[in-house]
């Protein structure tokens, strides 16, 4: 979409019904945590507003002009197209932003190509851009409370109703996920290897 004003382009998330839309406050705290510890980073994507007030429920993000990292590659003739160094290059700048987000105790669990946004940095090199924090998971949840953050969707579901632990996508999943273990970082590590080894 287009900012109604600004005019620039936009990435909206919707949800009518508010027990779903507990994914997209949970997205707003973990990237509050972030954005309130780490600063702006270029390589993780920003919210930029969001409603929580009546449906439809939405939130909106800066826009990326390249897609996601599978989107991204299969524009360029697939992953034998792009060079081997840029694609590495590109994996590494993922692990730097998921190493950021462990620094301050978030934990992303979906990493994959889908959640991984590229847009062109310096010189029109490509950057990578981690999205997604959805069903990501705070293990300091003090932090909020020190930054002021209303904790919004962070009221753990799962173990209340007895679902899974186990979100995410199924191939990136690290095998102590897929048997019901709590994830870790270690488990974004896993998800990130599974991807790197797909570059």
């Amino acid at each position: 979409a287009r900012h109604r004003k600004t005019h620039e382009p936009r990435v909206l998330k919707f949800c009518f019904d508010l027990e779903r839309a507990r994914a997209l406050q949970r997205e707003v705290t973990v990237c509050r945590l972030l954005r309130e510890t780490l600063g702006n980073r270029p390589d993780i994507a920003r919210i930029l507003d969001w409603n929580f007030d009546e449906p439809p429920y939405f939130l909106e993000f800066e826009y990326t002009e390249g897609g996601n990292l599978a989107e991204w590659v299969e524009a360029r003739g697939g992953f034998a197209a792009v060079p081997l160094a840029t694609r590495l290059e590109l994996a590494a700048q993922v692990a730097e932003a998921v190493a950021a987000a462990h620094s301050v105790g978030v934990l992303h669990k979906d990493i994959k190509p889908g959640n991984v946004l590229v847009t062109a940095g310096v010189n029109e090199a490509p950057r990578a851009r981690v999205t997604d924090f959805g069903i990501g998971l705070i293990t300091e949840t003090g932090r909020l409370a020190e930054l002021g953050i209303t904790v919004l969707g962070m009221t753990e579901p799962e173990r209340s109703t007895g679902m899974s632990q186990a979100s995410g996508t199924r191939i990136y999943m690290a095998p102590e996920v897929l048997e019901g273990k709590p994830a870790t970082t270690q488990a974004d590590i896993f998800s990130l290897g599974v991807m790197v080894y797909q570059l």
